[in-house]
């Protein structure tokens, strides 16, 4: 029994000193619930921005990251199968998406303010690569479309204005107004 109260002693002078639960558990080579018991009265040591940051990077790598790279296989592996399974669209069924995606994600002429222009906001490229391939099959010229890029005052102008697919065709000088 002499050895106990000897070994809880130690363990709140090591948690006066600072020292964590698992540097103390360590030391002592007792359980982690022995020694929490022991010095469950006594404040926790406050930790620096440094162990903070340890500790973050810590999470992140050895516990979210083979979660993340799951994750992200996972998907991977289902988004090839949604595209195998879809492969190319029929006029039938570019006619039906469009008008979902102009449903949704389009702008309409209301009864207090009405407009015979169609509005599509979206950011996704794959989103507008079948928003454009729609109004085509509509027979809309592409002379016709106009398009305005609204982006975040912080984020990176001239990257997204010389961005890829869609958006690098919508920011050409002459079809676009510009970021807003």
């Amino acid at each position: 029994m002499q050895a106990k109260h000897h070994e809880q002693a130690e363990a709140r002078r090591l948690r006066a000193e600072g020292r964590s639960l698992n540097e103390i558990s360590d030391a002592l080579g007792v359980s982690k619930s022995s020694a929490s018991l022991w010095v469950r009265d006594l404040p926790r040591p406050p930790r620096s921005q440094q162990d903070r940051d340890e500790r973050r990077r810590h999470m992140e790598e050895v516990c979210w990251g083979p979660r993340r790279a799951r994750r992200e296989a996972l998907h991977r592996v289902e988004r090839e199968t949604a595209a195998g399974a879809v492969q190319s669209l029929g006029e039938r069924e570019l006619f039906l998406l469009g008008v979902g995606l102009y449903w949704a994600e389009g702008t309409k002429s209301k009864a207090w303010r009405t407009q015979h222009k169609v509005q599509f906001v979206n950011s996704d490229a794959g989103m507008i690569d079948v928003f454009l391939a729609w109004l085509d099959l509509l027979g809309v010229e592409r002379d016709r479309l106009r398009f305005a890029v609204s982006i975040h005052e912080s984020s990176d102008i001239p990257g997204a204005e010389n961005g890829i697919g869609p958006i690098r065709w919508a920011c050409q000088p002459r079809r676009s107004t510009g970021p807003s």
